[in-house]
């Protein structure tokens, strides 16, 4: 018995199932079809059934609307059947036309009289069962509908394809050309700037190479140098020469003294007279200033050089004694110009041994005549004598 009840309860519940599917199809195939009088009636029924008015009023309200709505209806259905069958003929121009120029004349008739005339939904002029009127073409084919009518309409549809006159087709193609040389000539341009950016950028990037490189070498070289400082020996552990002795008083800054741009000569003579000696090397350096004030400052450089080269080669024990000439340009009287030794000072290892080089040298840039007055050689041209 419980099954049987089971079976029918579930019979009913399809049954409603079914009716409210079909509602709901049908609902939807009516708004489709006939949306003008579904979308109403879906409206007043949502009134009646979900707004929270009393019973009476929703009855009056949607009673006045839906008897509003029924006349309307009414209204339209006889004035559509009433309305009388209109026809409509085209005379001009034919059904499928091909034309060259830019618009098409539409001429044709129509009935009942009072009636309008649209083009493609634009309304036109017309009078008296006749019509004319203009339409612009584009190129190729052109879909023209004419109509006619009030509640019920006649329609006529052509096809009127318009081709290009020679003149049209030649100008398309000078304006093609022209588009085309344009393009060419934006192309060009654009290659042309993008391999100047190219040549730009491998000229930048050359540069930056370059420049690179020139670096690395300036390090290289530095590291070379400095590799080369230590493992040089000092001055006075190398063997004297005349090489030894230039490299070593370049080292000058040339701030109070001559510089090595300006050494004429650099010169060793072996041995003061004895042999069994090795400290008796005479080194002779010899300067020409590239500029002087006077005299007076033709001496005091050559003082200040003379001890500052003094301090350096004195370090090496095979040097007995220094020699530091300056030269200098003199005109004699005829007004012949040559180049002379100008002043010279010599001190010999005894000497140069007594001497406090931190506080000398102060003493010689104050007044050369310190130097003067230890110096064992010490020579001066009678030009230079003759203003001091």
């Amino acid at each position: 018995m419980k099954i049987v009840k089971k079976l029918e309860e579930l019979k009913v519940r399809v049954r409603k199932d079914n009716k409210l599917a079909l509602i709901i199809f049908g609902i939807v195939i009516a708004t489709f079809l006939v949306p003008y009088l579904t979308i109403p009636v879906l409206l007043i029924w949502w009134f009646y059934k979900k707004s929270r008015f009393s019973r009476k009023v929703k009855v009056l309200t949607t009673s006045t609307i839906g008897g509003l709505f029924a006349l309307l209806v009414v209204w339209v259905t006889v004035a559509y059947s009433r309305d009388a069958e209109p026809h409509l003929m085209l005379s001009e121009p034919s059904e499928s036309a091909v034309v060259q120029a830019r618009e098409v004349t539409l001429k044709g008739s129509y009935d009942p009289l009072d009636r309008k005339v649209w083009v493609n939904g634009k309304q036109v002029g017309a009078e008296n069962g006749n019509f004319e009127t203009t339409y612009q073409l584009e190129v190729g084919e052109n879909k023209i509908e004419i109509s006619s009518g009030n509640w019920k309409r006649a329609r006529v549809n052509i096809v009127v394809t318009r081709e290009l006159t020679e003149e049209e087709k030649a100008q398309i193609e000078a304006e093609e050309r022209a588009k085309a040389e344009k393009e060419a000539t934006e192309k060009a341009a654009k290659e042309a700037e993008k391999k100047a950016k190219e040549e730009e950028a491998a000229q930048e990037k050359q540069k930056r190479e370059e420049e690179a490189a020139r670096k690395k070498e300036v390090q290289r070289v530095k590291e070379e140098e400095k590799k080369a400082e230590q493992n040089s020996k000092p001055f006075a552990e190398e063997f004297l020469t005349e090489a030894s002795v230039k490299k070593e008083i370049e080292k000058l800054d040339g701030s109070r003294t001559m510089s090595g741009k300006e050494i004429v000569e650099v010169k060793i003579v072996e041995n003061l007279g004895t042999d069994d000696v090795t400290d008796d090397n005479i080194v002779i350096v010899t300067y020409k200033p590239s500029s002087v004030w006077d005299e007076k400052h033709t001496v005091s450089t050559t003082a200040d050089t003379m001890v500052a080269v003094s301090e350096k080669l004195f370090k090496h024990p095979q040097v007995g004694m220094v020699r530091v000439t300056t030269q200098g340009d003199f005109t004699d009287q005829y007004g012949n110009t040559k180049t002379e030794n100008a002043v010279r000072f010599g001190l010999q290892r005894t000497t140069v041994e007594k001497i406090n080089w931190e506080n000398f040298k102060k003493m010689v840039f104050i007044d050369y005549n310190s130097l003067i007055d230890i110096a064992d050689e010490q020579w001066m041209h009678a030009a230079v004598k003759k203003y001091l």
